[in-house]
C-alpha cells in the first residue's frame, strides 16, 4: 500500500520550453486543508500572480488558469487550454503564443 503524500513534499519537475518547474504537494485553498477527507495535491505555478518566461518572452501558463483578454476560442469557461494561442508542453503547463502577452524588455 502506497502511503499518501504529503504537504510540501515534491511531486515532481516539469521541465518546459527550457525551464525547469518543481511541484509540490499542497493545497489551492484552506478549505482544502480542514476537510478530513482531502489529501494534499500537486500545486501548479500561479503565472496571474508570478508571471514567467521563456527565453524569447512568451509567458507561461497553465491549461487551467483563467484566460486573458486576447482568447480566442469557444468556451473561455475551459481556461487557456481551448484557446488557440496555447501551445501544450508537459502536463498542465504550457506557454501563450499572442503576441500582446509577450515580455517586452527595454523597450
Amino acid at each position: 500500500m502506497q502511503r499518501a503524500a504529503r504537504e510540501g513534499e515534491l511531486y515532481k519537475v516539469l521541465t518546459v520550453f527550457g525551464i525547469s518547474f518543481p511541484l509540490y504537494y499542497g493545497y489551492y485553498d484552506e478549505r482544502e486543508r480542514d476537510s478530513r477527507y482531502s489529501e494534499p495535491i500537486p500545486i501548479y505555478p500561479d503565472f496571474i500572480k508570478q508571471p514567467r518566461y521563456t527565453a524569447n518572452g512568451l509567458p507561461f501558463v497553465t491549461a487551467m488558469q483563467s484566460v486573458c483578454p486576447h482568447y480566442k476560442g469557444q468556451s473561455p469557461e475551459d481556461g487557456c487550454h481551448t484557446c488557440s494561442h496555447y501551445q501544450s508542453g508537459e502536463e498542465f503547463l504550457g506557454i501563450c503564443l499572442h503576441e500582446g502577452n509577450r515580455e517586452r524588455q527595454n523597450e
